[in-house]
């Protein structure tokens, strides 16, 4: 993945996480927000990072996708538990 504030952002997807890049997404979830300010979203990218599983989100407005890590912990171990199996 580049650099959130790299405008080359870049997130290949692979079936099974074990692809060749840094990142390696395997499922993206968006939300897509009614309630002001618009426009509004949240998008998720269940990843692998190093054979890792990582939860990655975006809720830039305008431009670029700007992606970090969430947050959420619910999510990501969700995922870990997910990953595992």
């Amino acid at each position: 993945m580049s650099s959130s504030r790299d405008n080359g952002l870049r997130l290949p997807g692979h079936p099974s996480g074990k692809g060749t890049h840094e990142y390696n997404v395997v499922a993206i979830y968006n939300h897509d927000g009614t309630g002001p300010p618009l426009p509004n979203h949240i998008t998720y990218f269940f990843a692998f990072r190093n054979g890792s599983p990582i939860v990655l989100v975006d809720q830039s407005r305008d431009g670029t996708p700007t992606l970090g890590e969430t947050e959420n912990v619910k999510l990501k171990e969700g995922f870990a538990r997910i990953a595992r199996n």
